[in-house]
């Protein structure tokens, strides 16, 4: 999940930035969808075997990054740049939200329905998800001339632009062993202390999960009203 999504924004940025966003978030959507229900297929059969994870998992990781790339740079087109700043912490702040709820619910579903009925709703979900986004509509910008460099051109600038400013360096850094930290002890430490300490099952893992969102939730929340 966590491999192709690196690679994917490490040059998928570019790429975006000449398509039409709201048409590429609608195309990872619908696959995404599409995957979630072949899964779900499979785990109703029995025949969701530890293959069939991976590659649905690295599809929706690789897919996902798209999407991420697409969402965030679709803010600016909805909202003034003297409001961007606290339209991102809003933004921030309705993901946790998501973060917070999200593995809770997905706990008590595995719990009531099963695996195969916790697939079935997922890829409901993202068929929601489809919806909302054609109900978008996005103010008509001007046509700007703009010329097209190749991939290589861009990502040098956009490399000499982050090697020139040492805040941007030490702020990657730091960034970089907090997600290796809590990267692996939310996606796998915490599985196993939920379920070989806790005796929790997946509920208790789902409630564990969705209480590291409330303090990215509260800080949002606050920037979003400082605007700051």
């Amino acid at each position: 999940f966590l491999v192709p999504r690196s690679a994917v924004r490490l040059w998928g940025g570019v790429y975006v930035d000449r398509l039409d966003k709201r048409r590429v978030m609608l195309g990872t959507e619908t696959l995404r969808a599409l995957l979630f229900g072949l899964l779900a297929i499979l785990a109703f059969d029995g025949a969701a075997g530890a293959l069939a994870v991976y590659v649905v998992s690295f599809s929706v990781g690789l897919l996902g990054a798209l999407f991420d790339l697409s969402s965030d740079a679709l803010l600016p087109s909805v909202v003034e740049s003297r409001d961007l700043l606290a339209a991102n912490s809003y933004f921030s702040a309705a993901f946790q939200v998501d973060n917070v709820l999200g593995p809770a619910a997905a706990g008590i579903a595995i719990f009531l329905v099963g695996t195969a009925g916790s697939l079935s709703i997922d890829c409901v979900s993202f068929g929601v998800l489809v919806v909302a986004l054609l109900l978008m509509r996005i103010p008509s910008a001007p046509s700007a001339q703009r010329e097209v460099k190749s991939w290589m051109a861009e990502f040098r600038a956009g490399w000499q632009f982050f090697r020139e400013r040492a805040e941007l360096i030490w702020l990657a850094i730091l960034i970089a062993g907090i997600n290796f930290a809590l990267g692996a002890f939310w996606y796998v430490y915490s599985l196993l202390f939920a379920k070989d300490v806790l005796n929790a099952g997946s509920e208790g893992f789902g409630f564990l999960n969705a209480f590291s969102a409330l303090g990215i939730l509260a800080t949002s929340l606050d920037l979003g009203k400082r605007g700051a």
